[in-house]
């Protein structure tokens, strides 16, 4: 988060598979690791001074080079026109005995409507 919270977010890259991909809140999708990069870079500069609250949530292993980690997020202040409070579910597959994320995807918890 330290890397994100300073708004490096090209440095964020380094995290994913080179084949990665990524689907944020509004369905917006990146495919391979410079995409996703170019993706942040993009979000950091429309919402500067945004900080990410990821605390840990659960992880399951599905191999031993395979696992799926679920948590709650949380953007201060709130992105422009989006969620402040995410869910986000990362596949992280080992390579090179490297952990890396392959896929990312982030869901707005449900909201009960207000009658």
């Amino acid at each position: 988060m330290g890397t994100y919270n300073k708004g490096e977010a090209a440095k964020l890259s380094v995290f994913y598979a080179p084949d990665a991909d990524f689907v944020g809140v509004s369905g917006d999708t990146y495919r391979g690791r410079e995409k996703i990069a170019e993706g942040m870079v993009k979000f950091l500069a429309q919402n500067k001074g945004v900080k990410l609250n990821s605390p840990f949530g659960s992880l399951r292993f599905i191999t031993a080079d395979v696992a799926i980690a679920d948590r709650s997020e949380e953007l201060t202040p709130p992105a422009q026109g989006g969620p402040g409070r995410i869910h986000t579910t990362v596949v992280y597959v080992k390579r090179d005995g490297k952990w890396l994320q392959a896929g990312v995807r982030l869901m707005v918890p449900f909201q009960q409507p207000n009658h």
